[in-house]
């Protein structure tokens, strides 16, 4: 079982200041040295593709028979969950208001046997024009990409359990 799904990452609040605080510094009318100017537009071009980055942060998944792997596209990066090592999964999703409009997003949270936790979060594309349907809503959840993993794992689980 494979899927792909866009990570942001909390580095974006750091990357949203260091642009912020460089565009300040190069605003006109400063008495600043060169060098500041100079440090203000480094900053500058680091932090902004860092936003991007943080921002669209594509991620995919491969759930195996014995474990899943998790990896990112930019900056590469492989996080692997073998089964057995988990004690218990869960999916929790939140609401968001924004200006663009409303907007959820999933959470999945591995709990491994030495109580680590392991998260993921995800935006879920959900059809508003739908959604004032009775049940839509649950229907779209339950059929999202973290559900799907999580009903998959514990399938795999079980199996594992018997043998």
């Amino acid at each position: 079982m494979k899927a792909e799904f866009n990570h942001t990452s909390k580095w974006i609040y750091l990357f949203v200041l260091l642009t912020a605080l460089s565009l300040l510094f190069l605003l006109p009318d400063r008495e600043w040295s060169a060098y500041l100017y100079s440090l203000a537009g480094v900053v500058l071009c680091i932090s902004i593709p860092g936003l991007f980055i943080s921002y669209y942060s594509i991620w995919n998944y491969d759930a195996k028979d014995d474990k899943v792997i998790f990896s990112r596209t930019i900056l590469p990066k492989n996080k692997t969950i073998m089964y057995r090592e988990i004690s218990y999964i869960k999916v929790t999703r939140r609401c968001f208001i924004t200006r663009g409009g409303t907007k959820w997003e999933e959470t999945i949270h591995f709990i491994l046997n030495d109580n680590e936790e392991i998260c993921f979060s995800a935006a879920i594309p959900v059809n508003y024009d739908k959604i004032d349907l009775p049940m839509y809503a649950e229907v779209q959840f339950d059929n999202s990409k973290f559900s799907q993993l999580k009903r998959y794992i514990e399938s795999k689980m079980n199996i594992q359990e018997e043998n």
